[in-house]
């Protein structure tokens, strides 16, 4: 006679690791194929360059390349051959002759919209390496002005309302310098000998005016 345990236990194996594996093999082709990585999104904390500003708006404008190729082919053999075959309808059947003439269809959203962002961010960084004073004094506030207009418009903003005209930021500029120029004659004058030195760079002192005990 033969006697069993009356209870058995049974531990299986665990292959949460390799399944995790698995699983971060296939997301990363699912960004790769896609055109859409994690981070663009807010789901995953990079580090290096995506932990700064610029970094990561460099690693989101690599990554948007693939979209803009796919809106690229979306102008290329959708818009430009719908609007060939309207204008060629236009040329053979309507009489309006201001729709008449030699045309080449050219359809530009991709191209255009990488030339502004890249446009917007040589701007940027341009507004970051003039801001010192001695840049300031070469294109005055009547530059520094314009650079933001731009800026302002590529964000499509009113420009108008943000930035003063060339005239007022002109009339501003003058006022600092005046009062730039008075805060100085007033330091001058507040100094012994009212700011004048000899020839050997000592300040001009008065020891002969007679003085109140």
């Amino acid at each position: 006679m033969t006697t069993a345990a009356l209870i058995d236990f049974f531990q299986p194996q665990s292959n949460a690791v390799e399944l995790m594996q698995v699983y971060e093999m296939f997301s990363a082709l699912a960004d790769e194929s896609s055109g859409i990585p994690r981070y663009m999104a807010g789901l995953e904390n990079n580090g290096g360059a995506g932990r700064t500003a610029s970094g990561l708006s460099m690693m989101i404008g690599n990554a948007s390349k693939t979209i803009k190729q796919v809106v690229s082919n979306i102008d290329l053999h959708v818009i430009t051959k719908s609007l060939e075959r309207q204008y060629m309808y236009n040329m053979r059947y309507l009489d309006d002759p201001s729709l008449k003439g030699d045309v080449n269809i050219v359809a530009r959203g991709a191209l255009s919209l990488t030339t502004k962002e890249a446009a917007q961010v040589r701007r940027n960084e341009f507004l970051a390496q003039t801001m010192n004073p001695v840049d300031m004094q070469i294109i005055g506030m009547d530059g520094r002005g314009e650079l933001l207009r731009q800026s302002a418009r590529n964000l499509d903003m009113d420009a108008d309302k943000i930035v003063p005209p060339a005239s007022v930021l002109k009339m501003r500029s003058v006022m600092m310098q005046q009062q730039q120029m008075a805060a100085q004659q007033a330091q001058q004058a507040s100094q012994p000998g009212g700011g004048q030195e000899l020839m050997n760079g000592a300040p001009v002192t008065d020891n002969f005016s007679p003085t109140l005990a």
